[in-house]
């Protein structure tokens, strides 16, 4: 496979999504879990009594995290940015007979795009 400069930069930006994605889990996860520690103060001790490791383990870790979107003009967006990068990165795609071939050589634009947008419409 032949990795270009677009390639590289939409592989990038998937990576920023995902890492935003797993960033996000781990916000909910120590949200939960500190959310199962009553009595619990900023300092990480419960008040009064050294039962911390007895609170670690009365806490179960929730199985599923869900994610919510913040907006859907934004899910839109994000979808309609990524479709036309991969319609024009495809030689027989709907761009192909209406844009020029300079603009086709920038595909990995849309994608990218698109990818950070998406960055933006979880929480």
């Amino acid at each position: 496979m032949k990795f270009d400069t677009g390639t590289i930069i939409t592989g990038v930006a998937m990576l920023i999504f995902y890492l935003r994605l797993m960033q996000i889990r781990g916000h909910k996860l120590r949200l939960a879990r500190q959310a199962g520690k009553p009595g619990q103060t900023k300092g990480g001790k419960e008040k009064g009594s050294k039962k911390g490791k007895q609170a670690d383990a009365k806490y179960t870790s929730p199985k599923k995290v869900s994610f919510q979107i913040t907006s859907w003009w934004l899910v839109a967006l994000g979808i309609i940015f990524m479709s036309a990068g991969l319609a024009m990165k495809t030689s027989s795609g709907w761009f192909s007979g209406w844009l020029p071939a300079t603009y086709i050589d920038y595909w990995w634009i849309g994608t990218s795009l698109g990818a950070l947008v998406f960055m933006f419409c979880f929480k």
